[in-house]
């Protein structure tokens, strides 16, 4: 289980958790800032197969960096973003 099949009210109080984290870990340890990471389905090294968050804390200048520094090396057809947003369409 992952993001693709979580019911509104597992991501909303998933979500919700992890706002309640990211507060305690600011007035706890002083952390100002937070990423939160999540990986679902089997392509994603989704490291167990439920639904979660990692909440990780962040203060300036700490030298974490937790934005992909790699690109995929899959191609997407130039239309990609329009595929995907008529799969939104209902």
């Amino acid at each position: 289980m992952g993001i693709h099949d979580a019911s509104a009210e597992s991501l909303q109080a998933v979500v919700l958790l992890a706002q309640e984290v990211a507060r305690a870990m600011e007035e706890s340890i002083g952390a100002r800032g937070v990423n939160i990471l999540n990986a679902s389905g089997p392509d994603s090294d989704q490291s167990v197969p439920h639904l979660h968050l990692h909440v990780i804390p962040r203060w300036k200048g700490d030298g974490l960096d937790t934005w992909p520094s790699t690109v995929s090396n899959r191609s997407l057809d130039a239309a990609w973003l329009s595929v995907v947003r008529a799969a939104m369409t209902p």
